[in-house]
């Protein structure tokens, strides 16, 4: 599990040209370290739990980081796709060679793709491994299949120009569905997170101030006994931080069960618990 976890984390950072996975969390972990030895030396109470377990964000920045912004440039590559099959019907009569070269030109991430493929193929390297290279590469089934179509072209020698353009038509509707998938996922995702990591955390710390701060003398009675105050407020503090916890940790399993990533809930629990836990803190001493 722990290789897996490394490969993928080094593929990002192979794609975003960041470095080395070990160096990555060498680096995290020492800083996770070193803040986790100065909560234990200065903090106090409650606190020392919750900032003990936000030294651990740097590691697990360490992952997020680079798997963010990989995803967001095969998003942007995928957009940049019906552009260049367009561009590549009105060119289907260049040797591909050409071809590639062609689409290479520009700014935007899939050209800087097809930059590497043409200058591996500068290099003698073969079309077919210069392509099946920017494919593997690359974390997008709308680029392999883009990818296959050149290759395709590049082995029959067909006109491919009827198919490029279809494949841009097909691609820009699966892209805009994708965009409205997206939309309606993402304002649940942070529904879900606002209210388990915010809302909820800072209503519950309010309300347990407000009973610590309500006059309990008439318990007595009504046969709750000369205790009855401490023992609602012990009851209502511990009932909360439950609720609290529990709610942290299934908002972070759907969000990540969304994303089609269940692995990922371990991230969004290791940030949103402690960072709920504080809230609550916060508002049931200071409201």
């Amino acid at each position: 599990m722990l290789d897996d976890f490394k490969n993928k984390m080094q593929r990002s950072l192979d794609g975003l040209g960041w470095g080395e996975v070990n160096d990555w969390l060498r680096y995290s972990a020492g800083v996770s370290m070193g803040s986790l030895v100065l909560v234990s030396v200065l903090g106090t109470g409650d606190w020392t739990i919750i900032f003990g377990v936000l030294s651990f964000l740097p590691l697990i920045g360490a992952y997020v980081t680079p798997a963010y912004f990989w995803a967001a440039k095969q998003r942007k590559m995928e957009c940049d796709l019906p552009q260049a099959l367009y561009r590549a019907a009105s060119n289907a009569f260049m040797p591909i060679e050409e071809l590639i070269a062609e689409l290479s030109e520009g700014d935007s991430e899939l050209a800087g793709e097809f930059r590497k493929a043409n200058m591996q193929i500068k290099n003698g390297i073969s079309v077919e491994d210069a392509l099946s290279t920017m494919a593997s590469s690359n974390d997008s089934r709308l680029l392999t299949r883009t990818i296959d179509l050149l290759l395709q072209c590049y082995r029959t020698g067909a006109d491919m120009a009827k198919a490029f353009k279809e494949t841009a038509e097909e691609i820009s509707g699966i892209a805009t569905v994708m965009r409205e998938q997206a939309v309606n996922s993402t304002v649940e995702k942070y529904t879900l997170l606002l209210a388990g990591g915010i809302i909820v955390p800072l209503v519950l710390g309010a309300l347990v101030a407000m009973v610590g701060s309500l006059n309990f003398t008439g318990l007595s009675e009504l046969g709750f006994g000369s205790g009855g105050s401490e023992q609602i407020l012990a009851n209502a503090l511990a009932g909360s931080q439950i609720y609290i916890i529990e709610y942290a940790i299934l908002a972070s399993v759907f969000v990540a069960y969304q994303e089609n990533s269940i692995e990922k809930s371990i991230v969004y629990m290791v940030v949103l618990v402690p960072l709920s836990f504080a809230l609550f803190m916060l508002a049931k001493t200071f409201v």
